[in-house]
């Protein structure tokens, strides 16, 4: 990778593929770690192989998407803002299935506080985001089933009260597919709405169960937000005229790109809320 810091290991995580088929694409020999899959793995399962080993054997670990591109500042900001954080995430810039880039950014409001938000939403993917590793073991393991293995991990580093940065400078291109389980720019059709709302709420469900001493006060929260997702939810399924005029609305809003920021939006809610 032509990056501003060389001073990196890569690793590889192969679902369904092998590294000869990855040698033969690029025409050359990939200097990496290759962590292969096992028959009935889920990508999270991979995932989670791999950095049950990373996290015994380095101080810190940067992710990056296998279908997303990297700035060549990639690993050196992340380095930098690892200094003083446990988790920290970058901007990136938004380009479509064939690359052209769309002018947009996915990044927080610039004065957004990164724990109120992570309730919510989610800016810490496995594909811009960076961990220091005493805190990344620390949010292992990822249950069985749980999909959306970035927002995990990076809540239960809220609950282990990490110190949590975000860089405004977009220092990854993240591709936007039409079937992408966390879609972050419209129009959003109802079925993608509905679809993305049931990852949300297994989420909640799989946070809430994660441990057994989860503060009363985040408890609430957590709770508190996935009661309103299921009250959004049923709404939406119940009354396809609710359904029409939330998604009707939600494309003509102005909207952060972030992830599930269509779900239950708060400003929102009359369509969703009686």
């Amino acid at each position: 990778m032509e990056q501003t810091d060389q001073d990196y290991d890569l690793w590889v995580c192969l679902d369904g593929v092998e590294p000869d088929q990855i040698t033969e694409i690029l025409g050359t020999e990939l200097k990496a770690h290759w962590v292969p899959g096992k028959s009935g793995d889920t990508p999270v399962q991979v995932r989670q192989r791999a950095l049950l080993q990373i996290v015994k054997a380095y101080s810190a670990v940067i992710f990056v998407d296998s279908d997303d591109m990297l700035m060549p500042t990639r690993v050196e900001r992340a380095k930098l803002y690892l200094r003083n954080s446990d988790l920290t995430a970058c901007a990136m810039n938004i380009c479509l299935e064939n690359g052209s880039d769309t002018g947009l950014i996915f990044a927080p409001p610039g004065n957004a506080d990164l724990s109120a938000l992570l309730i919510n939403n989610n800016i810490f993917g496995l594909t811009n985001s960076a961990y220091r590793c005493d805190l990344l073991e620390r949010c292992l393991p990822v249950p069985h089933g749980c999909c959306l293995m970035d927002w995990f991990v990076a809540t239960r580093g809220w609950l282990l009260k990490a110190r949590m940065s975000f860089d405004y400078s977009p220092n990854m291109v993240y591709r936007q597919y039409s079937s992408n389980t966390a879609k972050v720019i419209p129009p959003f059709e109802k079925n993608e709405v509905l679809g993305a709302t049931a990852y949300v709420k297994d989420h909640y469900n799989y946070i809430l169960k994660s441990s057994d001493d989860i503060p009363l006060r985040e408890q609430k929260m957590l709770t508190d937000a996935l009661k309103e997702v299921e009250t959004f939810y049923n709404c939406l399924v119940s009354s396809g005229e609710v359904a029409g005029k939330y998604i009707e609305a939600l494309n003509k809003q102005d909207l952060d790109f972030i992830w599930w920021n269509s779900i239950a939006h708060p400003e929102l809610k009359q369509f969703y809320c009686n």
